[in-house]
């Protein structure tokens, strides 16, 4: 069995200089051609994170809505398969706490 695999990197989707129409159109055609999609989140998870899924899977479901029930895209069954919140640089951790700790932590956010 054969596999592609496509990386497709919207670094810099939600900066200031793409408007929210842009970096939604950039993210939602990259969800509907993914079987997986990593958001890496700096610091932690707000409310602006959470609209901007909201915006861009909306994008995502839309483009398949569209696609008038011919193709791989219309056959699936949602944007994408899985969804992955990667929360970088978290500043909640105290220096020398083990893995339970770091673990409880991020539990209580």
């Amino acid at each position: 069995r054969r596999v592609a695999l496509v990386l497709v990197d919207t670094q810099g989707a939600w900066d200031s200089r793409m408007s929210s129409f842009q970096a939604g159109a950039l993210l939602g055609m990259a969800a509907s051609l993914s079987a997986t999609v990593v958001v890496n989140v700096a610091g932690r998870i707000d409310e602006t994170v959470i609209e901007q899924l909201d915006y861009f899977t909306s994008f995502a479901g839309a483009v398949l809505g569209g696609a008038g029930g011919h193709g791989a895209v219309a056959r699936a069954a949602t944007p994408f398969q899985r969804l992955v919140l990667l929360v970088r640089d978290w500043e909640y951790y105290e220096d020398g706490w083990g893995l339970a700790q770091c673990r409880e932590q991020a539990t209580k956010h």
